[in-house]
This record gives C-alpha cells, structure tokens and sequence, in this order.
C-alpha cells in the first residue's frame, strides 16, 4: 500500500479502527500504539524518526544483505504448576516455538507451498533469526527461558489482567535490556482493559520507540507451538502463529488490513494489497481489515479496496488461523529489517547462538540439517547453539557414541552437555 505522509493521519486512521474487543481478539497491538501516541510524546517523536529513516533505507539501501540474529529470552509466568505442566510450559514446546519464528520469518515453514502463486514472487525470507538468549544481562550463563512464580511479583491470578496491569506487574519487573534482547512473556491469559467483558485477547507487542519497561511481546501459553508440535490445549491458534504476528509488531509491521474503519487502510508496505477483510464474519468485512477463519483463494468483498483482485489473508499479519498463515512479504522484511538498522541497532551486535532450532527429522535439507528415516546428520561443523528436536523413537549419533531418544539437542561449544529443564540436553554432536 502507499505511505500515509504525517503521523497525524495515523493517529487518526488507528481513532477510527478502534472497535470493542471481540471474545478471543487476535491483537490488541494497534490499540496500546495509540494510547501511547497519544500519551506519550517521545514515543511520537521516535515514531516520526523512524517513519522518515525506514522510507530513507527502503529508498536507498538493498535489503538483502546480513542475516541477523536476535538474542530472545522466554519468561514464563506460572501459578506453582510442576515444571513441564499447567503454565509452566515445558521447554521443548518453547523450543517448538522458537523453531517456528524462525522457519516463518526463514520461509522455511512447512506451509509455504500454500501460498498462492499470485504472491509467491513477493513471499520472502526476511534474512533475520531468533535464537534462546546463552547470558543474562548480568553476564551469567542462561539457557534463555526464565521461570517465574506469580507470588514473588506480589500479583494474583484472580487479578484483572488487562494489558496495562501486565505492564506495570510482569512486564516492568521482568524486563531483560530491551536493547539487547527480544522478551516474550508467556502467560495464562490476557483480559480486556477493566475487565469490562468476558473476552480475552492473544497477544499484545510494544512498538519500536516504545517505553524501556514494557518493550516487549506477550502472549497467552495456550498459543505456543508449532504446526508440527501444536500446543496440547488445541484450537486453530495453537501453531505458533500469535508469537510470529507479534514479533511483527515488534519489528514495527502494521496490520496488513490497516487498522481503518471499513478496512483498505494503510499498513506503510508496497506489496501488500489494501483489503476489506471479514471472511468468516459473515462475508461483510471486518471494521479494520482483518480476516479471520481459513479463507480460500481469490478472497474479495463486496465494495473492495480499489485495484485488489485478491486479499492477502495468509500473511503473518492479519488474523486468520494459525494453520492458514503462510508467509511474510518482501516489502514487510525491508520494513523488518530498516528497524534493525534503526532504532533497534544494538541487536545488530549482540551475539548468541548460531544456526536455531529446526523441528523437521525427514524431508530435504534444511539449512544444514538433514534427516533420514532413522538417523539425523549435520552436514557442517557443529556451532554454539545448533538445536534439533528429535522425535520419539529417532536417534542421533554424538561423538561419544550415545543415542538420544526424543530429546531436544543443543550444541555446547565446549563439548560438554547437561540435561536441563524440559529434557533440553546440550550437547557437542557430530556428522553422521
């Protein structure tokens, strides 16, 4: 879609598209922006800055160079359930998790023959990754998942947990250098401001320029998974995808449907065509432009956006089911990636893992990891923090000669390995 020129034509397309929270809300991203636009001046200051530095990079910088690699960290949240249980989510479904950022963000995922051919030239790999966080702030080591205890942030469950109270409770106190590291907190569940419905919402992510404290994503334990490893607690949004369209935010993608009363509004991306959007509400299109359900190629409404042949409701940012996602777009990678180069530079130097986790054991390469029926293979030299999940009944062959049956495997640098939480074991393997 074309630039909207002036931050105060956004403030007011994003007035216009706010709409009272249906009872499961994908997002309340776009919501929380506009109540900072409005209350919080350098957020508008560093919006503005940004806005003018990533049409400047778009114009004049090839967005295909570096890959870069985001430190994250995992804080889960929990109310006493036993380690791998309830809330308490195991590591291997985080690990799960991290494996689906990264092959959604790699074009790696297991769907992405599903897009259809009329966007498959603009589906691209945004050359950037997420691996789990190896030191603290305070430089000691981390396996980048923390676990925390409601009792000791003074908070109780029957407490209203409305993104604002997340900030102020969880978030704030939790925080690791958000200059430094991705956050994702994972908790039970998110409520509507006041509590005023039953509805819950998804997630919710902070914009780039947004404050120290809360400069991170949240989203709700039910939604971690993969398409291959989804959460137990199944529904059509248990594959990973909430985390994935989060992180988008993070990386300061808009909504591809705009945020507009009435839908064809402006997401600031060239490839992404303006949509109307609603699919499963009845076929009369969503308030904002987003689509729900699982919608079947060309979609289009009565009265659709000028010049759109077909929405693009598979992209990571608009709100259809997990399983019907399938790709980001290469306008939405340089806007992805001008933020790293911009406001979100320090990630740029920050070091951590090398190659991240792949979940596939069969089927062809990928990147350098490579499965048969019966064995796994790298087909490089080991790196620091190379993670494979291995399902029941596989093995893999390590240098001392031992097999591993359904573990999650990660390389140590130095040779060693140690079974963590989850049955996360860290290990040097070698080419089978």
């Amino acid at each position: 879609m074309n630039h909207i020129k002036g931050l105060f034509c956004l403030i007011v397309a994003l007035m216009l598209g706010i709409q009272f929270v249906n009872a499961q809300e994908r997002c309340y991203s776009h919501i929380l922006m506009l109540e900072d636009l409005q209350s919080n001046p350098n957020f508008v200051r560093e919006q503005n800055k940004l806005e003018a530095f990533t049409r400047k990079n778009q114009l004049e910088k090839d967005q295909s160079g570096s890959r870069y690699i985001i430190p994250t960290v995992f804080h889960v949240i929990h109310d006493g359930d036993a380690l791998g249980t309830g809330d308490n989510l195991p590591a291997s479904l985080i690990l799960a998790q991290l494996s689906q950022l990264n092959q959604d963000f790699g074009k790696e995922n297991s769907n992405a023959d599903q897009t259809p051919a009329v966007f498959q030239d603009v589906a691209a790999d945004t050359d950037i990754e997420f691996c789990l966080a190896t030191k603290t702030p305070g430089g000691a080591t981390t396996s980048g998942i923390t676990r925390t205890h409601i009792s000791t942030l003074g908070v109780l469950s029957s407490d209203c947990w409305d993104p604002e109270y997340i900030r102020t409770n969880i978030m704030m106190p939790l925080m690791w250098d958000h200059l430094k590291y991705l956050n994702v907190f994972i908790i039970e569940r998110i409520d509507v401001p006041g509590c005023s419905s039953s509805g819950q919402i998804l997630g919710f992510a902070a914009f780039p320029g947004s404050a120290a404290g809360y400069d991170g994503i949240v989203v709700i334990n039910r939604s971690i998974g993969a398409l291959e490893t989804p959460n137990p607690v199944s529904s059509t949004l248990s594959f990973g995808r909430t985390t994935t369209h989060e992180v988008g935010h993070w990386l300061n993608l808009r909504h591809i449907g705009g945020d507009v009363a009435g839908g064809c509004g402006d997401d600031f991306v060239s490839d992404t065509p303006p949509q109307k959007g609603g699919s499963s509400q009845n076929g009369t299109g969503n308030d904002t432009g987003q689509n729900y359900g699982c919608p079947t190629h060309p979609l289009t409404y009565p009265g659709e956006c000028p010049g759109t042949t077909a929405e693009m409701f598979m992209n990571y940012m608009d709100y259809v089911d997990d399983q019907c996602m399938t790709m980001f777009s290469n306008g939405q990678k340089n806007r992805m990636r001008s933020v790293i180069e911009g406001s979100r530079v320090a990630l740029k130097f920050e070091k951590c893992c090398a190659r991240n986790p792949v979940n596939r054991w069969t089927g062809p390469p990928v990147g350098d990891w490579y499965g048969t029926d019966t064995h796994w293979s790298l087909q490089r030299t080991p790196m620091p923090c190379d993670i494979v999940i291995i399902p029941s009944g596989k093995r893999l062959t390590i240098k001392n000669g031992e097999t591993a049956l359904g573990y999650e495997l990660r390389v140590n640098a130095g040779g060693q390995y140690v079974v963590e939480d989850g049955g996360v074991m860290c290990i040097d393997v070698a080419p089978y």
